[in-house]
């Protein structure tokens, strides 16, 4: 999957780009589509300094799901995004979503249509199963997983607290502290 989002950085289709940028970077369809800024940096070279994003903290250096020798592509697509599809400079950002949910759904029912290699953990809430843990594979998968497939990588090997986990997946996101509710939907899925 990876080797096809990286292909997909070049690709004059908007759906394929936003969705390869998703995939490595985290962000939100409207932060690619529209708002999203992003810069390299000295301070490494698996991280970049994103900015437009539409919740919360801004300006914060984020890692990115991709090899190093990949990263300046990721930070040149984004930058092409605006100059190849304007037609998204001047929604609003719910138009941009509207816009964009069925394309982007459909290539990502291309990309991960018969893929078995992410889980998640559901709670059950009825009748005698309710508290019970459920692990099941992902029967299919839309745009905004692809933040919890992010958040999933980069927290795979976390050593920490559960407390201190939630921190550094609240950093990812760009969540501020009253965000924590959103956490139990990102916090669930494992790469398998």
């Amino acid at each position: 999957i990876s080797d096809i989002c990286i292909s997909w950085l070049g690709s004059f289709c908007p759906y394929e780009r936003c969705i390869a940028l998703m995939f490595f970077t985290g962000r939100r369809e409207t932060e690619v589509l529209k708002t999203g800024e992003i810069k390299a940096t000295r301070k490494s070279s698996t991280t970049a300094l994103f900015t437009g994003q539409l919740k919360k903290r801004q300006g914060e250096e984020k890692p990115l799901f991709i090899e190093v020798e990949n990263r300046m592509k990721v930070i040149k697509s984004l930058r092409e995004m605006r100059e190849l599809f304007p037609e998204f400079a001047n929604l609003d950002n719910e138009a941009v979503n509207k816009k964009a949910n069925r394309p982007l759904s459909e290539v990502m029912y291309k990309l991960f249509n018969k893929v078995n290699w992410l889980q998640r953990t559901k709670t059950m809430n009825r009748g005698s199963y309710k508290g019970v843990k459920k692990t099941e594979v992902v029967p299919d998968v839309h745009p905004h997983d692809l933040r919890k497939i992010y958040i999933a990588y980069h927290s795979a090997n976390f050593q920490g607290t559960e407390s201190q986990k939630q921190a550094f997946i609240q950093e990812l996101l760009g969540h501020d502290e009253r965000a924590l509710k959103a956490l139990s939907h990102y916090g669930n899925w494992q790469i398998i």
